[in-house]
């Protein structure tokens, strides 16, 4: 079994044919800067599994300073930032105060069900 970073191309041909069969959210394939990196293990020149490291954009933390608490800058802030976020293919939010959570949920964001570890 060898075990190798995949290329672009590799990923673009051997990988994400796998991605969109289990209707997972393309990779974004960058290379600078690179995106993501792709572990594959091959026998025999046959890709058998894959192990993705994703840098994905992920909202937070956030502060606002408490005379300034009235939801003005946290609009702001998040009218601007979500220009930015309008581009990316995906992104996370971390929502550790109530602020955050009603505005992921006025936002529409959906809330991930599954076992998250950070490490």
């Amino acid at each position: 079994m060898e075990y190798r970073p995949l290329s672009i191309d590799e990923i673009e041909s051997l990988v994400q044919p796998t991605i969109r069969k289990q209707g997972w959210t393309e990779l974004n394939l960058n290379e600078d800067p690179p995106t993501c990196l792709v572990m594959g293990a091959l026998e025999e020149g046959k890709l058998v599994g894959f192990l993705v490291l994703q840098l994905f954009p992920m909202l937070g933390p956030a502060y606002v300073e408490i005379g300034h608490r009235d939801g003005t800058v946290t609009a702001g802030l998040l009218a601007k930032m979500g220009d930015v976020l309008a581009e990316a293919r995906g992104y996370m939010v971390i929502c550790d105060t109530e602020t955050t959570e009603r505005h992921a949920q006025h936002h529409k964001l959906t809330k991930l069900e599954s076992p998250v570890y950070i490490g």
